[in-house]
This record gives C-alpha cells, sequence and structure tokens, in this order.
C-alpha cells in the first residue's frame, strides 16, 4: 500500500505504522522500544489463542509452579537485559562517534590541484 492510495485517510495509518515501529527490533539497542517500555514483548490476540490452547492440553500444570517459573525467568531477564542495553548503546555510540570523527575529515584543495570530476548523470 503507497501513499497515492490512501492520500484522505493517511492519519488512520498512524497507529498501524507506531505499532509497527515499536515493535521492530531496533539495530542500535538489539530490542524493540515496546520491550524497553513494558519490560515484555506484545502479545498479539493470535499468540494468547495459542496459548490458550496449549494451556487446555496441558491441564495437569498448576499455577503456582508456573507463576514460581514465570518470575525467575523474569527477574533474570530484567537483569541481563538491563547489562545487555547497557553494553549496546555504547556500542552504537562508538560507532556513531567514529563515524562522526569520519566525516568531519574533510579534503582540502588549493587552487591548480588536479581533481577527478564524476558527472553522475551519465
Amino acid at each position: 500500500m503507497d501513499l497515492k492510495t490512501c492520500e484522505s485517510n493517511w492519519d488512520e495509518l498512524i497507529p498501524s505504522i507506531l505499532f509497527a515501529y515499536r515493535t521492530l527490533k531496533q539495530e542500535s539497542i538489539k530490542y524493540t522500544p515496546f520491550y524497553l517500555v513494558h519490560d515484555r514483548e506484545v502479545q498479539l490476540l493470535i499468540d494468547i489463542e495459542f496459548q490458550d490452547q496449549e494451556q487446555n492440553l496441558n491441564p495437569i500444570e498448576n499455577f503456582e509452579k508456573s507463576l514460581n517459573r514465570r518470575i525467575s525467568a523474569l527477574k533474570g531477564i530484567f537483569i541481563d537485559t538491563q547489562i545487555i542495553n547497557h553494553r549496546n548503546i555504547q556500542h552504537a555510540q562508538e560507532f556513531q562517534r567514529n563515524r562522526q570523527q569520519n566525516l568531519k575529515k574533510a579534503q582540502t584543495y588549493e587552487v591548480n590541484d588536479i581533481i577527478l570530476l564524476y558527472d553522475s548523470a551519465k
């Protein structure tokens, strides 16, 4: 779908676009923005439906055991996420710093220097 087909109702697409952005893994931090804000990944309705079907297949598993396992997993994930997120941000900042330093190194030319002219139109 391109914007030419929905010029009159482009504003109705904003929630879908924001949802897509917030649920995509970002290159610099290696997590989705949704995960960093809510400390969990998005659960779609289809995911919940499949999860309910799996629970109906295993009714013997009790609630307390499941809850303890989930709490332990969340504690470990939260601490690991903070450490990894900090490391990823430092790596991204270093990469951006190096890139910025490379861009600052401008080439200087003197009068009568021989240069190569590139015509991108050809």
